[in-house]
């Protein structure tokens, strides 16, 4: 439970970074793909990918097949934690 604390705090830091630069602007106006249109226009798609992206680093650290939840656990909370 506190790795998940700990992993949520820093997926909600960086989504926070990320947010408070436009990097969803940046990253449509780089690249003009179907997916990355679809992707940038969907703020809980964008953080389940980065914090499916998360987790995956996460479990390759530490083996633990448990921490792959993490990621949809995290943009889920923050989701509903907007609303």
């Amino acid at each position: 439970m506190i790795d998940f604390i700990y992993f949520f705090l820093l997926f909600w830091w960086f989504m926070l970074i990320f947010y408070k630069l436009e990097a969803p602007v940046k990253i449509y106006n780089r690249f003009q793909y179907k997916f990355i249109d679809d992707l940038t226009n969907c703020e809980f798609c964008m953080e389940s990918h980065i914090g499916t992206f998360f987790s995956v680093l996460l479990f390759l650290y530490c083996g633990d097949y448990f921490v792959l939840t993490f990621g949809f656990m995290s943009a889920s909370l923050s989701n509903l934690l907007k609303k």
